[in-house]
């Protein structure tokens, strides 16, 4: 169970139930991937946004830090981390100016970031610029081979993407495909069903159980890519 349930971040994040519900899942689906790697990895959340997932993981006993270029969203993500009693740096950084940082990390989280940039394979580059030797990156994307992607082109003959801001939409393939561009190589992929139901105290392992067995069936058409890739050589 998320140590951050949704009521506890709704009035920091803000969001739309739906959209609460989706980070949620998406959430959850991250800090399981993260649980692959040792607890001496030191790890960085790039576009950490509300700053929820990255207190998930400091929870865990890792090292991380968050940086986000919006002022306003570093400012919610100190907010949540001091409501908590946390102890995690937030600090205004650009994910397409990450060698700035001068810094080298084991483990990097973009987390529905590389949609926003037409040569996501350039941000990747910036990626590899913090990376210590064999890191990984672990990443969220929209899915646009999703079953809500497809009924709304089906059914209304509609774009499924409407937000402004998405500069590079992804299926599976395409994401491999961008991925031969870049120092990284993939080593899985898969995507999110959301769950409906992310607070069950003991009941929340059947709920999760229940959304991957619907995850493992319907195969690439969840809502959100989730991709780990890992840096070559």
């Amino acid at each position: 169970m998320s140590r951050i349930s949704k009521d506890r971040l709704r009035p920091f994040l803000k969001l739309p139930e739906w959209r609460l519900l989706n980070h949620q899942s998406r959430k959850a689906e991250i800090v399981r991937e993260v649980r692959r790697f040792p607890r001496e990895s030191r790890i960085l959340d790039v576009g950490c946004a509300g700053g929820d997932i990255a207190l998930e993981i400091a929870a865990l006993g890792y090292r991380i830090k968050g940086i986000d270029s919006d002022p306003r969203r570093l400012e919610t993500a100190r907010r949540l981390a001091a409501a908590e009693g946390m102890d995690v740096p937030f600090e205004p950084s650009d994910a397409a100016r990450l060698a700035q940082l001068g810094e080298r990390y084991d483990l990097i989280i973009l987390g529905e970031i590389l949609e926003h940039f037409y040569e996501p394979w350039l941000i990747l580059e910036e990626v590899a610029a913090v990376c210590r030797p064999g890191a990984h990156f672990i990443a969220t994307t929209p899915n646009m081979a999703s079953l809500r992607s497809r009924l709304k082109l089906l059914l209304l003959g509609m774009f499924p993407d409407h937000n402004p801001e998405h500069r590079y939409y992804y299926t599976r393939r395409r994401f491999r495909e961008m991925l031969a561009r870049s120092p990284f190589e993939l080593v899985r992929a898969r995507t999110i069903v959301p769950a409906l139901f992310y607070d069950l105290g003991p009941f929340t392992f059947l709920d999760r159980a229940f959304w991957r067995g619907i995850n493992s069936v319907v195969g690439g058409l969840g809502e959100n890519l989730l991709v780990v890739g890992r840096l070559r050589g």
